[in-house]
């Protein structure tokens, strides 16, 4: 419509919405969803909280984060076998995951002790020297991205709403509006398209206007749970760093004590992450389908590898020099 949400008000008759729109444009509808971010002006109303304002005077939460992130075209010795890499370390921690077409998406979660700070002028060096003495699959990572192209913003997110619906007559939330989430279990998006599947099934039931309001209340009181689990996932991550840094000095204490329990960790962490399956299939549809995928990425990525190999770019990570069978373990 070219215009976005302004306010919005229930009709009396409770025959929906009427949305005001900043471009004055005021449209009546059924449900209302607000879907617009973090910052969502939809959610700023509902909660009676500051419309407009981002960052420090908002009532978000600064998780004591900055997010660098890259996708650069590279290829790295895991492309085709992990999914998710993460790289721990005093104060900070890195994130990779193989994208599409040959690229490689990465994200350094950088501690910052306050918001709004200046973006890097060079970011790439910035990094470099800050994770000094890192992996080398983290350096790469970050050399091999054009730094006019890495990414930087302060990271926020929200305590779950347990005690107040995001549901309000015929208006809902949805996705970051109302459950924002820390990004380093990748499930942002993920619990937003759930969201979606949940309130579709919920609003085809609907046979009445007079029954939208319950209707969008049962579909908080049915995700809010889920939400707020993986909500608490996201920030415990980020919280485990700062409590494990200090005890640096006693590092290998520290790893023989929790060392075995990580694979566990991470199994149930995205176990349950991942255990929203609405479409049930058999377990060699399932296979078929994953190896068709991984095969028309493969076919993918080769070709542009190729195609940058040809202008003479190189392309090609440092060796896997790992030898610890419980790597593959944690990564897979």
């Amino acid at each position: 419509m070219g215009s976005a949400v302004a306010k919005y008000e229930n009709r009396r008759d409770g025959n929906g919405v009427d949305v005001t729109l900043e471009d004055g444009q005021v449209i009546t509808a059924d449900v209302l969803v607000g879907a617009d971010g973090i910052w969502s002006k939809v959610r700023a109303q509902m909660f009676g909280e500051p419309s407009g304002v981002k960052g420090a005077g908002s009532t978000a939460s600064f998780t004591g984060y900055k997010l660098y992130s890259g996708l650069p075209l590279f290829k790295p010795y895991y492309y085709e076998d992990v999914g998710y890499s993460a790289f721990i370390g005093p104060d900070h921690y890195f994130v990779t995951c193989p994208d599409r077409a040959g690229r490689v998406q990465w994200y350094g979660f950088i501690k910052a002790t306050q918001p709004n700070t200046p973006d890097k002028e060079n970011p790439a060096a910035f990094l470099e020297e800050t994770l000094k003495g890192w992996a080398p699959e983290v350096l790469e990572l970050i050399r091999a991205t054009d730094p006019n192209e890495i990414e930087q913003r302060d990271l926020w997110d929200r305590f779950p709403s347990v005690t107040k619906s995001w549901a309000d007559g015929n208006v809902t939330l949805l996705g970051d509006s109302c459950h924002a989430t820390m990004p380093n279990i990748g499930q942002g998006a993920g619990l937003a398209f759930e969201d979606g599947y949940e309130l579709a099934k919920i609003l085809e039931k609907v046979k009445n206007r007079s029954e939208v309001p319950s209707a969008l209340d049962s579909f908080y009181k049915k995700r809010i749970l889920r939400t707020a689990a993986v909500q608490g996932l996201g920030r415990m991550n980020s919280e485990a760093i700062k409590i494990l840094t200090p005890l640096l000095p006693i590092r290998p204490l520290v790893e023989y004590f929790i060392g075995p329990f990580l694979p566990l960790v991470f199994r149930t962490q995205f176990g349950y992450c991942y255990s929203f399956c609405p479409q049930k299939m058999d377990a060699g549809e399932a296979r078929a389908l994953a190896d068709d995928m991984r095969a028309r990425h493969k076919k993918e990525a080769e070709a542009a590898w190729a195609e940058a190999e040809g202008r003479g770019i190189q392309l090609t990570g440092v060796e896997n020099k790992h030898e610890n069978p419980a790597l593959e373990v944690i990564a897979n």
